[in-house]
């Protein structure tokens, strides 16, 4: 293990305080569990956001019409352009 100096605000230190009091678990340890709580939940997140990303792959491959979207799309937004540029 390593020493890490932490600075806490005031509620923090005191509702930590009491935690420990209450719990009969140093504050240390705590702040322990509150870092790797925090780490796994980041760590989770990241690992969603990943396997989301997998899913998506190949979603539009049976579509036919993309190309016919794309060419709506497209030519709406030129219209629009249009008539920003003339007012």
């Amino acid at each position: 293990m390593q020493r890490v100096q932490v600075f806490l605000r005031n509620d923090q230190c005191e509702a930590l305080g009491r935690l420990a009091k209450l719990s009969g678990v140093a504050k240390s340890d705590l702040i322990r569990q509150g870092v790797e709580l925090f780490l796994r939940k980041q760590q989770q997140a990241q690992t969603d956001w990943k396997q989301a990303t997998r899913q998506l792959y190949g979603i539009w491959e049976d579509r036919n019409d993309l190309e016919t979207t794309h060419q709506h799309i497209r030519q709406s937004l030129n219209a629009r352009l249009d008539r920003f540029a003339h007012e």
